[in-house]
């Protein structure tokens, strides 16, 4: 007799009778609809194993009923046979022991997953010191940073791979051709013949004109996936910047102690504006407006009051959202 406390109970225990001994299994979970193989085993002949699929975490009447084994084998002291039960996600086994004798040691099932296509979710661009020229604005006015631009885009792609499959990826380009009526241009392949092996790609823009560009990315498990079951898909990004021109400062113009003038770029907007006189500190400009959100930005600046008198080279630096620099000169006489 067994006791049991909370919620208290007696229960009898006695030996089983041969009909009586069998091993149920735990519920194996195959993560995706699987096709179930063979199920293979160590202990004595003349074991009973049936199998049971479902799609539920715990069996129910949803599931099939008992299946035996098909083709079952045996050789010295092991066994195997085909299981029955239809593809699910989940599958359990029952061993019956038919006398003393009778042991299982062990037992293990095979069973193919059903393929998970990979998908591309999304084409991001890590920092590439400003070259990304994603229009972030700025409204303040500080000493710029040391900014360096680049001409490189670094595409990264955000893959979902529920098999964890080793992937392999295509990407190509094309101008986007946003404007009303504007065809968008053709498709042109990055990267060479030969698949990429990692969801990223570092583009050298050098050799293509300013302008906004989508990419295309195709991903595929076809490198660890048998070809007839190999999945892919393919993903198109939204149009993504590229400015290495530099911005233009015109119109400078003094009238002692106020440099006047305009910071023009064609592709992104202008992100900071400085001067310099004679070669000394860079020191920050506001725009006329207080607000540096535009492709074209007027400004003045006051010469600090603390000049000699005589000439001297005012200096105007203007940046960009991808960093581009330009620059012009003024020189001015101060009494």
């Amino acid at each position: 007799l067994i006791g049991s406390g909370d919620v208290g109970g007696v229960y009898r225990a006695r030996p089983a009778v041969a009909s009586e001994a069998t091993y149920l299994s735990k519920v194996f979970d195959a993560e995706w609809n699987a096709r179930w193989g063979r199920l293979r085993w160590s202990g004595s002949q003349a074991l009973l194993f049936e199998t049971r699929s479902g799609h539920t975490t715990k069996p129910d009447k949803t599931w099939t009923d008992w299946r035996k084994l098909d083709g079952v084998l045996f050789d010295a002291s092991e066994g195997e046979g085909q299981i029955s039960s239809p593809p699910a996600r989940y599958l359990q086994y029952r061993a019956t022991l038919p006398g003393k004798g009778a042991i299982l040691k062990e037992a293990t099932l095979h069973f193919l997953p059903q393929n998970q296509r990979p998908r591309i979710t999304d084409v991001t661009l890590a920092d590439a010191g400003g070259a990304t020229a994603v229009g972030l604005l700025s409204s303040v006015v500080t000493a710029s940073p040391a900014r360096v631009h680049s001409p490189v885009l670094k595409l990264r792609f955000k893959v979902d791979n529920a098999d964890g499959d080793e992937l392999i990826y295509k990407i190509w380009y094309r101008e986007d051709g946003g404007r009303p009526g504007e065809k968008p241009g053709t498709w042109r392949s990055l990267g060479g013949p030969e698949p990429l092996t990692k969801p990223e790609y570092d583009w050298n823009t050098d050799s293509v004109p300013d302008g906004r560009y989508v990419f295309r990315v195709w991903v595929s498990d076809e490198k660890t996936t048998p070809r007839e079951r190999a999945l892919e898909s393919t993903f198109e990004s939204p149009p993504m910047l590229v400015d290495n021109g530099k911005p233009d400062v015109r119109e400078l113009a003094a009238r002692v102690p106020v440099v006047t003038g305009r910071a023009h770029d064609d592709a992104s907007p202008i992100s900071q504006i400085e001067f310099s006189v004679d070669g000394n500190e860079w020191r920050p400009v506001a725009p006329s407006d207080s607000l540096l959100d535009q492709r074209s930005e007027a400004f003045s600046l006051k010469l600090p009051a603390t000049l000699v008198p005589g000439a001297h080279v005012v200096t105007v630096r203007a940046l960009d959202a991808a960093d581009n620099i330009g620059s012009s000169k003024i020189t001015v006489e101060t009494r």
